[in-house]
């Protein structure tokens, strides 16, 4: 009897991504207050949003790393 005949090479394909953008930097809001006397209070403003204001839709958990 005669080996059997081998098998044909596999073809192998290989894709290469392209690499990830650079990730951004980290935004860091600044807010300066005066130095003041430690006992005097600090006044504090609050903004209320507008009710026709934009609304803008429930963040939805994703997590990217």
């Amino acid at each position: 009897h005669l080996p059997p005949e081998p098998a044909p090479p596999r073809a192998v394909i290989i894709e290469r991504l392209p690499p990830l953008p650079p990730k951004p930097r980290d935004i860091i809001i600044e807010r300066w207050l005066p130095y003041e006397i430690v006992n005097q209070k600090r006044k504090v403003i609050v903004e209320h949003v507008q009710k026709n204001s934009k609304e803008y839709p429930q963040p939805k958990n994703v997590i990217i790393t």
